[in-house]
């Protein structure tokens, strides 16, 4: 058993779960991220019951509760209801899958944890007293078991797995985030989303997506995003930037809304979305679909030295298609119930996650293909 408190990199869901699993065990944790605070993720993630069933328990909490809490339309009394009818894949959603508000969600699980904010993370150095983390604001924190849960961009595998790279996958996406007035959302898009939080619509190789982000009788606007998402159409597409750097993720070019201007005949509620003059005022962002999975020798490696990881930070699977939040809800209940039983069985445990880890980025590269109709991208 630990004795210390465990360190874990990244406040997000996959930390914040362990670190809550941990707490109910009796096991002390300290929470570090980059982020200046935990005001940020304000848009919707899907939940799958077979992923959160089991960290109800841990909460207290019962799903009809749990929903309560972090449904992206709570506001209004709802429950983050999904209709598969209006998702061209929608072969995983249940009646309990649910759109949750990701940021009311890490709040929940942050209840009664020591986070840490403005901890940015340098490097992970090791001497003959052990591990500690050196954060870029010089402070060094000596500590005898690290859990890397700080995503896709993870500090901690860069620093301690630097060959271990993320592949973008060949595909054009865009996500935007708006303000919507309440009479215009009431009169566009309620009727078009009808009992969904999500909808979506697919013009040959191109998928537009517009999802709820918070919805609440006490707005006077509502929060929306909406995805623009297609295949690479070839080496001169030039909306396809795999090598741009992460500053350069709000560089939106020209061609973006060019393209969006040929879309024809939309429904009411893509028309508005799409239309080059209400997307002046968005906040827009063009997403890179990054996906990987580690090296299992080098996860043994790094266990053997009381270094692990879960979530994106190990298997990376892409922002569109992918199950992120749940497989960041499975891996901190799993850890948490590893750790709490001895770490000698930790080797055992990567043995059964990593071929788990394995199919979830190849189901989610599936997805994807069949989200587009199976159209490949011309590269």
């Amino acid at each position: 058993m630990v004795q210390q408190p465990i360190s874990i990199v990244g406040a997000g869901i996959a930390g914040l779960t362990l670190g809550r699993c941990l707490l109910k065990r009796g096991i002390q944790t300290i929470i570090y991220d980059k982020a200046p605070s935990p005001d940020r993720h304000g848009y919707g993630v899907t939940l799958h019951p077979q992923s959160y069933s089991h960290l109800l328990k841990v909460l207290g909490l019962d799903e009809h509760d749990f929903r309560k809490r972090v449904a992206v339309d709570a506001g209004s009394g709802g429950t983050g209801q999904l209709d598969k009818s209006s998702l061209i894949h929608g072969a995983d959603i249940t009646p309990s899958s649910f759109r949750a508000h990701r940021g009311r969600l890490e709040q929940l699980l942050a209840e009664d944890l020591n986070v840490q904010w403005d901890c940015e993370l340098a490097m992970i150095d090791e001497d003959e007293d052990g591990l500690a983390l050196c954060f870029k604001d010089g402070w060094r924190v000596p500590t005898k078991l690290i859990v890397g849960a700080d995503g896709s961009h993870s500090n901690v595998r860069q620093s301690l797995l630097p060959n271990e790279v993320l592949e973008v996958l060949p595909y054009v996406v865009f996500n935007g985030k708006r303000s919507v007035g309440d009479d215009l959302f009431r009169e566009v898009y309620a009727p078009a989303l009808g009992t969904s939080n999500v909808i979506e619509h697919r013009m040959k190789d191109v998928v537009l997506q517009v999802s709820v982000n918070d919805k609440s009788d006490k707005y006077e606007e509502q929060s929306i995003s909406w995805i623009y998402f297609r295949p690479a159409r070839g080496v001169s597409d030039v909306l396809y930037k795999p090598t741009r750097s992460n500053r350069a993720a709000q560089d939106i070019p020209e061609e973006l809304f060019q393209e969006l201007s040929s879309l024809e005949n939309l429904t009411p509620i893509f028309a508005e979305v799409f239309c080059k003059k209400n997307m002046q005022e968005d906040r827009i962002l063009h997403w890179l679909m990054r996906t990987g999975l580690a090296n299992p020798k080098d996860l043994q490696n790094m266990a053997q030295k009381a270094v692990f990881f879960i979530g994106d930070s190990v298997h990376a699977e892409p922002i569109i298609g992918g199950y992120g939040a749940n497989s960041a809800i499975e891996d901190g209940l799993k850890l948490a119930e590893q750790i709490a039983h001895g770490l000698d069985g930790i080797e055992a445990w990567y043995g059964t996650r990593h071929p788990v880890w394995q199919q979830e980025v190849e189901k989610s590269w599936k997805v994807i293909a069949e989200t587009h109709g199976g159209q490949k991208a011309l590269l």
